[in-house]
């Protein structure tokens, strides 16, 4: 493994910190149903929110959303897209439709205006569904991420994360699953925002990297940006739009695709 001392103490730091703030915030002794299950309703919209935000993120769109990104484009995004709208309908129809019945989930709801059978299916449709297709491809992703970086084992991974995760949710009940997400909303927002700068100011630095070496092949020296001679194409992975830090303009009509020089405009802005 490719894993140091550093990795092990912030990795074995989070994850017992967060266990033990979601046993310590929702753990209690002699406990009601309410209490467990509901947080007897006293989680504020904020608190809800960043929790609904922080469950829908999570690897998949960090790792599995962002490479379908880079590979097909934007279009990886119309799925998010059009969740919105769905999102809000069911706030705005379905939602007080749900709360006014007083149920706490749907098969609940599912029992009341069926049968005891129709909410048992309904459960079992639902847990299957989220450990293949949720929770399962989120550990998956995760440990591949350990696993590419730090060469710790996918199994392993798998397994603690597991364990972790367990532990305080079945000790903490819905109160302690909110508030740990609530905590992992700012790392993971803060972390997706720290990877965003530091891709684009590399990708900016490789972009006059491109530029000065074009510039070179071309043999144009120190020539004036006036000048409208065609340069040489070069290959890179700068994103669209970027042009480069001296004064020569880029267009990229794609990830990967040729930098050609369009414009020779002396402005020495980034756009």
């Amino acid at each position: 493994m490719n894993i140091s001392l550093i990795d092990v103490a912030v990795i074995a730091i989070y994850l017992i910190g967060i266990t033990a703030f979601g046993i310590w915030i929702g753990y209690r002794r002699n406990t009601s149903s309410q209490q467990y299950f509901l947080a007897n309703k006293s989680l504020g919209w904020f608190t809800v929110g960043a929790a609904v935000f922080t469950s829908n993120i999570s690897t998949i769109h960090l790792v599995g959303l962002a490479a379908g990104g880079a590979k097909d484009g934007l279009v990886i995004g119309n799925f998010e897209w059009m969740a919105c709208f769905t999102l809000i309908l069911l706030a705005l129809m379905f939602a007080p439709f749900y709360i006014n019945s007083g149920v706490a989930t749907l098969p609940e709801f599912m029992e009341r205006r069926y049968c005891p059978q129709a909410r048992t299916f309904l459960a079992v449709i639902g847990l299957i569904g989220a450990l293949l297709i949720h929770i399962g491809i989120s550990l998956f992703a995760a440990a591949k991420v350990f696993e590419s970086f730090l060469g710790v084992p996918m199994i392993a991974t798998i397994i603690v994360l597991s364990l972790f995760t367990v532990v305080y949710t079945a000790l903490g009940g819905l109160k302690a699953v909110v508030m740990t997400e609530n905590i992992q909303v700012v790392l993971l927002l803060g972390g997706a925002t720290l990877l965003r700068s530091s891709a684009c100011a590399r990708c900016r630095r490789w972009a006059c990297i491109m530029w000065r070496t074009s510039k070179k092949l071309s043999r144009q020296g120190s020539s004036t940006c006036s000048s409208q001679s065609s340069m040489p194409e070069v290959t890179s992975t700068v994103s669209p739009g970027w042009r480069c830090c001296s004064a020569t303009r880029f267009s990229v009509s794609g990830i990967g695709a040729p930098i050609r020089r369009t414009s020779s405009a002396c402005s020495g802005r980034g756009l």
